[in-house]
């Protein structure tokens, strides 16, 4: 109950108790592990994570947990490996899949990246997440169309679709629909910001004109927007005297 209710230490001081009435006990190592993650502790995670598979070496859901931990450690090539065990002993894992796309974007293996969210989809095919996720490796891989039909089948999805919307928006420039572009950004966002990310559209192909006309809107939309268009504009000023 404590853990539900994000009261950490109660829970960390229960679950201790319970590790005195049963020694060794897996499952305890195991959401003492979860329980330092949710508090934000990926160090101390990995020792709880460590002690379940030395209780249980089969125990896939504590390699996806170590995982995780090294992963927001920012320790990928790690990471990579307890996840690839993870799947190994349970292939419905399908979090640990979508790390690992995320590890091979990273590591720019777009293709393997595309293989770990196209299995995970097919284990959860009603998640937002991995639908943007995969539309944002193709992106990367420069597969644009193949790209767009993903961020359109995460708008499908359940969850939040802001984050969707602008990098549909993003691929939709570039392959030079701008108009609708614009209209995703809009979806995704107030129309300030959505000028904004057209203007940096532009900019990114080198249409610089177009680009100050959508800084300069974002501008009058809204006034308080000021700071971060204006910092656009000097953009265009020092890459069109580069060029």
């Amino acid at each position: 109950l404590s853990f539900a209710q994000e009261d950490y230490a109660m829970a960390f001081v229960q679950y201790e108790k319970s590790l005195a009435l049963t020694p060794g006990n897996v499952r305890i190592y195991f959401k003492q592990g979860m329980l330092c993650l949710r508090a934000g502790k990926p160090e101390e995670a990995v020792k709880f994570f460590q002690k379940a598979l030395e209780t249980d070496p089969g125990l896939a859901a504590a390699y996806e947990g170590m995982g995780t931990a090294l992963f927001e450690m920012r320790q990928y090539d790690k990471a990579e490996k307890q996840f690839l065990k993870a799947v190994e002993i349970d292939p419905a894992l399908w979090k640990a899949r979508n790390y690992l796309g995320n590890i091979y974007d990273f590591q720019k293996k777009y293709d393997e990246a595309s293989r770990q969210y196209a299995q995970a989809i097919l284990l959860k095919p009603d998640e937002v997440v991995l639908y943007n996720n995969l539309g944002v490796s193709l992106s990367l891989a420069g597969r644009y169309e193949e790209s767009i039909k993903a961020f359109q089948h995460a708008l499908s999805a359940k969850g939040p679709k802001e984050r969707v919307y602008n990098n549909l928006g993003l691929v939709l420039g570039k392959t030079g629909r701008y108009e609708v572009a614009l209209d995703a950004f809009m979806k995704g966002s107030d129309s300030a910001k959505a000028y904004n990310n057209l203007g940096c559209v532009y900019l990114s192909q080198g249409e610089y004109r177009k680009a100050a006309q959508s800084f300069n809107k974002a501008i009058e939309v809204s006034p308080k927007f000021y700071t971060k268009a204006d910092e656009n504009l000097k953009k265009i000023v020092l890459e069109s005297q580069s060029n």
